[in-house]
């Protein structure tokens, strides 16, 4: 299933530095459990649970990233919004729908 994210306004940013400030490193997948549109001005998720590191990820075209998250402990959880986390902090991109995802 193919998730179209929003790049928020504080990601565009960071690309627009990424010439002074170095590349822009997406390195951790937020997970949370509101249902909602997402929006570019967003700067962190609504209902943040817990953030994970991804196991791997490919770059299979040049508007496409795939990202492999599992979380192996025994929590349980509805997750309807996922955000993606630069290496400073940042909400790069979100994505939420009103029914569960996982």
């Amino acid at each position: 299933m193919a998730l179209n994210f929003v790049i928020t306004n504080v990601g565009k940013a960071a690309i627009a530095q990424a010439g002074t400030l170095g590349p822009v490193v997406l390195s951790t997948i937020q997970i949370g459990n509101a249902g909602y549109t997402p929006s570019p001005t967003q700067t962190a998720l609504q209902a943040p649970i817990k953030s994970l590191v991804p196991a791997g990820f490919s770059n299979p075209s040049s508007d496409t990233i795939h990202f492999t998250v599992s979380d192996e402990t025994i929590d349980t959880y509805t997750c309807q919004e996922i955000g993606i986390i630069t290496s400073t902090g940042i909400l790069f991109a979100v994505y939420s729908q009103a029914s569960p995802i996982v």
